[in-house]
């Protein structure tokens, strides 16, 4: 993939499923100095991604809202046109240069974060939060257990669970994460 700085609304797309050799950088329609766009500094590559890449799995354009040229990234970070720190959840074309701000909105990055780390963020807290008070309406007390506490989402549960008052459980793949 050319990893050269972009100019103007370029997104990433595999241009043959199941061929990650013809992932490539295409230029959208996007103005990046439209009010409601931002220009993407950092963005996650998950393993949806990768799956939507391989053909393995579609991305769910209208639940998303989201171009299906643009499927591929689900977070990122980066500048608004008014200079604000931001980072979102897209649900789909993070991996871009560009992103429309109006598809959900973004939220603020904390002065004490890097953009880089606000980044990494989106993806898995809001896993965590629909888990914890969407799903199971957790509640000051009760008891979690939460699997592959050592990975990402692990951790942010297990930071949200002790936030919260709760009795944790983990569980790790290993002595050396255990540790």
């Amino acid at each position: 993939i050319e990893t050269s700085p972009q100019e103007g609304d370029c997104f990433l797309k595999c241009l043959t499923k199941g061929d990650l050799s013809t992932l490539s950088w295409v230029r959208g329609a996007l103005n990046p100095n439209h009010i409601n766009n931002a220009r993407l500094s950092y963005c996650s590559l998950n393993f949806k991604d990768l799956m939507i890449a391989l053909g393995r799995i579609t991305a769910n354009v209208e639940l998303n809202r989201i171009d299906e040229q643009r499927a591929l990234g689900v977070e990122w970070s980066g500048v608004a046109n008014d200079g604000r720190r931001l980072f979102g959840l897209p649900f789909g074309g993070a991996l871009a240069t560009v992103a429309d701000m109006t598809v959900v909105p973004p939220l603020e990055v904390p002065s004490n974060w890097t953009l880089e780390e606000a980044a990494t963020v989106p993806i898995i807290y809001f896993t965590v939060y629909t888990a914890f008070f969407v799903n199971a309406s957790i509640k000051s007390g009760e008891t979690v257990l939460i699997h592959s506490g050592a990975g990402g989402v692990g951790q942010a549960a297990l930071y949200v669970a002790f936030g919260y008052g709760l009795e944790v459980f983990t569980t790790v793949g290993s002595a050396e994460k255990r540790e």
